[in-house]
């Protein structure tokens, strides 16, 4: 297939950097004061709900399949790639995915490091997790108990937290092939994808090594499935879109004013049925100026969006919310609800002024932090 024949992925360059955005908001959520005697229906309750709790769920599984799209994209169920092919994938991974990774967790231990006493390096690295600093050092929620009782474990992260997701899609990426082979076959490839759809909802995936599993999986081979059998997301999702733009915000409304009522087992088939459809949604919203080529602005924030999705944790964030407190402190009036968007937005320029800076003045010595492949 030639690549000039290939359906327009401009919806993804638009994609990039609100979801990277939304990665944020995540980590910023319990760092604004809650007012005394805050209710669960106060605004800052229902802002910080929806703007770090439901929307920017959608945003590490769409960048799961917008990757096994993308790692597959030229390719077909009857024209898989070489090995060559491969070799030459992997060694682009390898400066835009495995050596950012390191360095950035290198980086925040460093930070980590030398925030405590620069003269006691063994104690540190020993509380830090030592070696496992870049796979599983930070614990993401306690044990899952699947629907059978079993032990599940339970997500971990590397020291730069956020960066578990480049964890999970480099193993992904290193057992392409393979799953590619598996895939190629339409009907293998369905019954596959309900078979992980029914492990995610039972919630019967074990967290092999601290990764994701199911949802990782799932994810990445529904990209990949598309990609190998031309499957054009936006073609798919765009006729419905309608729909998709009013179940989606009703589905999550439903889930904020039933929280704590709902019983866990329609919660739990709720939340992928609200995932599929709030990724359709995303992916038609950014492509409703599909036939508008992204401006320089949307190129450069979509290139910033690895940057902002390592960097922002490895100091950004506290130092910003250090200096709110400063500025606003307490917890009375608006100050709460100030500070809850002030953290990110300012976080995100922050962090958008240093990698302009970076690739403006320093290019090539700054591929290791920005991911950009030259």
């Amino acid at each position: 297939m030639m690549l000039s024949n290939l359906p327009s992925t401009h919806y993804i360059t638009r994609l990039r950097f609100p979801l990277a955005v939304a990665v944020v908001f995540i980590h910023s959520m319990g760092r604004a004061p809650l007012p005394a005697h805050a209710s669960d229906f106060s605004l800052l309750d229902v802002l910080r709900w929806w703007c770090s709790g439901a929307l920017p769920t959608f945003a590490v599984p769409l960048f799961f399949c917008i990757s096994g799209f993308l790692f597959f994209r030229g390719s077909s169920a009857t024209a898989l790639p070489t090995w060559e092919n491969y070799r030459t994938k992997w060694r682009r991974r390898v400066s835009t995915l495995l050596v950012p990774y390191l360095v950035w967790n290198v980086l925040r231990f460093l930070l980590y490091w030398g925030r405590h006493d620069w003269d006691s390096f063994p104690l540190r690295w020993q509380r830090a997790g030592g070696w496992n600093i870049f796979w599983g050092s930070h614990d993401i929620g306690r044990d899952v108990v699947g629907a059978l009782g079993i032990p599940l474990g339970h997500l971990t992260a590397p020291i730069d937290v956020p960066l578990w997701f480049v964890r999970d899609l480099m193993v992904m990426v290193l057992f392409a092939p393979f799953l590619a082979l598996w895939m190629r076959r339409p009907a293998r490839a369905v019954s596959t994808l309900v078979f992980l759809l029914f492990l995610y909802v039972a919630r019967a995936w074990p967290y092999i090594g601290g990764l994701s599993g199911g949802k990782c999986g799932l994810m990445f081979l529904l990209g990949m499935t598309a990609a190998l059998h031309g499957i054009d997301l936006l073609r798919v999702v765009r006729p419905v879109r309608g729909w998709l733009y009013a179940a989606t915000p009703l589905l999550l409304t439903v889930q904020f004013l039933t929280r704590g009522y709902m019983p866990p087992m329609v919660e739990q088939l709720l939340l992928p049925f609200t995932l599929f459809l709030g990724m359709g949604a995303l992916i038609a919203l950014a492509g409703e100026r599909e036939v508008r080529v992204p401006s320089d602005c949307t190129r450069f924030l979509a290139s910033s969006s690895f940057f902002l999705f390592a960097a922002h944790t490895v100091g950004v964030l506290e130092w910003v919310d250090a200096g709110l407190k400063e500025l606003l402190p307490g917890a009375t009036g608006c100050t709460p609800l100030l500070r809850y968007f002030l953290l990110p937005a300012l976080t995100v320029i922050c962090c958008l002024t240093v990698f302009a800076l970076l690739r403006r003045f320093l290019p090539r010595l700054s591929a290791p932090l920005t991911g950009i492949h030259r």
